[in-house]
């Protein structure tokens, strides 16, 4: 079974469909709905496939595609590129599903102790995870992987599946300039889990809606946990086993479902100041919403972000109680001031072994310290004060206190 690679804009005649649903706002919602129903009907058609137990998952993502077409400052090349994106998500999901039903001793692959980098976004979760990526031993999926999941390619399949990603890269980064400086992305790197996962905090960024936000906080993960599981088993079938690193922000509010779905994973999180977070997010968010919606309220974005981390930050720590000994914390202060110590004691209950190549290790991904760049903001942009984010996450300070002091 072969799909394609993810798109910038869904296929032909989909995206004709698409953009006539736009086209016609009074019945923009509805249409998408049809415009996706024949997007899912194409997509099973070329993999040869019926829905079967993907009906959710289809239907989920259906759910974000109304909630995209009821946003009113989206812009036309904007949907047409969400809407691609969502598509795309579905097609590499029919990809696993092919290769499972193909050779369904993949299922036999043991997914082992697996660790997780969690925490609120802008927290330094990303540094974490590429360095314990990039240890012996260790992989992180890479970013293309997350798109085109398959087995292990023939080198002109796989250039062209990371030229495609590299591709969607360019045309994001020159809609949304200065995001590079916020977070650094690459096809060939290791990458959050969002951009495999059907809902995440990145399309939560994307469709910024009450009504999304609702819908996830409410819904079952573990189908979604369960679908990662499989597209890590494909990826490490006929090839060596690594211990997979995985990381994503929104990991932090569902640690029961992952500590279900992946028995024995190890969780790493780290801490920083609610205050600084919501603000760093808050720009990020901005900055990525350029490259799909006309008119943008900093307002807006920091109401509906700093009640999203909040009820993200104050799950994980009702959940982790569940979990004793499986969870590492990393404060982000002492991250900054002593990159190297804090990671030695991360590997170490983690279960690895400091070498002197971690040394090397951790001069080249800290750069000397964690949250390098030029990324500059500030809370009041966003029409909140420090007092309004301390009172939200409340609960998260009171049981951090130690890791967010330090």
């Amino acid at each position: 079974m072969r799909t394609p690679t993810r798109p910038p804009a869904a296929p032909n005649a989909t995206s004709k469909a698409a953009m006539r649903a736009f086209l016609d706002p009074r019945r923009r919602v509805q249409r998408a709905a049809d415009a996706w129903d024949g997007a899912v009907g194409a997509a099973l058609e070329q993999a040869g496939l019926d829905l079967g137990e993907d009906e959710g998952l289809a239907a989920g993502l259906g759910r974000y595609v109304s909630c995209l077409a009821g946003m009113p400052d989206l812009t036309a090349s904007g949907w047409l590129q969400l809407f691609g994106g969502a598509v795309a998500r579905f097609q590499n999901r029919l990809r696993v599903r092919a290769v499972l039903e193909e050779r369904p001793e993949v299922l036999l692959e043991e997914i082992r102790d697996p660790v997780f980098v969690v925490g609120l976004p802008r927290s330094a979760t990303t540094v974490v995870h590429r360095f314990l990526a990039g240890r012996p031993g260790h992989r992180g999926p890479l970013l293309w992987e997350y798109s085109h999941t398959a087995l292990e390619l023939p080198e002109p399949e796989r250039a062209a599946a990371v030229g495609a990603v590299d591709e969607y890269l360019d045309a994001l980064l020159r809609a949304a300039p200065g995001f590079s400086d916020i977070h650094h992305v690459g096809g060939e790197e290791p990458e959050e889990c969002d951009w495999l996962l059907p809902h995440s905090n990145l399309s939560l960024t994307l469709a910024a809606t009450d009504d999304y936000r609702g819908w996830l906080e409410a819904r079952d993960v573990r189908p979604d946990y369960r679908y990662l599981r499989q597209a890590l088993q494909v990826l490490q079938h006929g090839r060596a086993p690594r211990r997979w690193i995985l990381k994503s922000p929104g990991h932090v509010s569902h640690l029961a479902a992952i500590a279900e779905v992946f028995p024995g994973a190890r969780f790493v999180w780290t801490h920083r100041d609610p205050v600084e977070v919501v603000a760093s997010y808050c720009s990020l968010v901005e900055s990525l919403s350029r490259a799909h919606r006309g008119a943008l309220s900093p307002q807006e974005v920091g109401r509906f972000w700093c009640a999203r981390l909040a009820a993200s930050a104050h799950a994980g720590s009702a959940q982790r109680a569940a979990l004793p000994g499986a969870v590492v914390d990393v404060a982000y202060r002492s991250l900054v001031a002593d990159p190297r110590g804090e990671m030695e004691r991360v590997t170490e209950h983690v279960g690895g072994r400091w070498t002197p190549a971690d040394d090397e290790a951790v001069r080249r991904v800290f750069g000397g310290r964690a949250g390098a760049g030029t990324h500059r903001y500030s809370l009041d942009r966003y029409g909140l004060t420090a007092h309004e984010v301390e009172d939200a996450f409340a609960g998260y300070l009171a049981d951090m206190r130690p890791w967010l002091s330090r």
